[in-house]
């Protein structure tokens, strides 16, 4: 429950607490009838994932379907729901890519997460990558945006592949790069070596 929170816990004595804890006197008059222990749990915690998602309520319906179309996906869901073989050797050849993740992986209401990511299915990933680098970012900005929202095996080249082929950054990028910095060895004794150059003075060059 507290997997997507980074905390910092500390205690602070009552004589401290100056400002009274106004929740804990305005309590609920009626609670939960339901226990969200077990699978009800996990369902709440990723029904708010889902929620919470920076992606419209029409592209999530449009993965939804996607995902049902997608062969390796429905073959994912199936181990997932089923349960993941003891040995890496038993599973579909086809969602091997997905057994180091294997505990990570969830699915409900016609979504498959990795942990609070949605799996892409492949007929959108080109799509979610172009709308990746709109702005024209650079390789590594444009994974940090994308792994907040999204995961397939292999996605990180995908990234790569797509910025380094899109024909804006190609042309506005600098022409010339820097040349590395070439040291000199260091010399023995005054003189051994000797640096010159070229210079003008009253119209005639030195």
């Amino acid at each position: 429950r507290l997997q997507k929170y980074s905390l910092d816990v500390s205690y602070t004595a009552r004589k401290y607490m100056h400002t009274a804890d106004a929740l804990s006197r305005a309590y609920l008059q009626t609670t939960c009838s339901g226990d969200l222990s077990g699978e009800g749990e996990i369902k709440v915690y990723i029904d708010s994932i889902i929620t919470n998602l920076p992606v419209s309520d029409r592209k999530i319906q449009e993965i939804r379907q996607e995902t049902k179309r997608d062969k390796q996906l429905q073959q994912l869901k199936k181990s997932i729901l089923d349960g993941f073989p003891d040995q890496k050797s038993e599973v579909t050849l086809s969602i091997q890519e997905y057994w180091n993740i294997r505990n990570e992986l969830s699915y409900t209401d016609g979504l498959i997460l990795k942990g609070s990511k949605l799996i892409a299915p492949k007929s959108l990933r080109k799509e979610m990558l172009q709308k990746t680098h709109t702005g024209h970012m650079g390789i590594e900005k444009c994974r940090q945006i994308a792994r907040q929202v999204m995961y397939w095996p292999g996605m990180n080249q995908s990234i790569e592949e797509i910025v380094k082929s899109c024909s804006e950054c190609l042309k506005f990028r600098p022409k010339q790069t820097a040349e590395p910095l070439l040291p000199h060895e260091t010399a023995n004794y005054p003189w051994e070596k000797i640096g010159v150059d070229l210079c003008l003075c009253n119209n005639k060059n030195y």
